[in-house]
């Protein structure tokens, strides 16, 4: 009885396997339905990234002629940015996160801030102080993936300022 059974069901998935056709049957007017065969997603692909390109920056000098060392104080201002050619923040927000870095500012502001930098010049020396923000850009495309595996492109590009860059030398 058991090997009966055995050839029975070898039988059935012969006959299913030599008979099914993965083809979908359609009814006269009727259209295909397909099950899903990928699962629906959007995603960054980047093609460029830079995280730490100076930006906006202002050459302030500060000129020590007395023979002791001694601290200046500038007031300086640099710009904040968050722009982009994407349509959303939170889809600038996905992409500027790709990158590795947060902006400092909400997407589509530029705003200024002001601030004071404190520098010290040795004696008889002048100092070179140079102040902006660092700006993090990239540009590359968003894939969106639909059911049917079908892939479409747009091409993106965001830059946002991650904050403040401040450098000096001695001459």
């Amino acid at each position: 009885m058991k090997s009966f059974r055995k050839i029975g069901l070898s039988m059935f998935l012969l006959f299913v396997f030599l008979f099914y056709s993965p083809d979908a049957v359609i009814a006269s007017g009727e259209e295909v339905m397909r099950a899903p065969a990928c699962p629906v997603s959007r995603y960054y692909s980047p093609s460029s990234t830079s995280r730490r390109i100076r930006y906006g920056m202002q050459t302030h000098e500060a000129k020590n002629n007395t023979s002791t060392a001694q601290s200046f104080t500038v007031g300086v201002s640099r710009k904040l940015t968050y722009t982009g050619t994407v349509s959303t923040s939170a889809e600038a927000n996905l992409i500027i996160g790709t990158v590795g870095v947060s902006a400092e500012i909400g997407y589509g502001r530029t705003t200024s801030e002001n601030f004071t930098v404190k520098v010290e010049a040795g004696p008889y020396k002048t100092v070179v102080c140079e102040v902006g923000s660092y700006l993090a850009s990239t540009s590359g495309n968003i894939v969106s993936v639909d059911q049917y595996c079908n892939r479409t492109s747009t091409p993106v590009s965001v830059s946002a300022t991650t904050g403040r860059c401040v450098e000096w030398n001695e001459k």
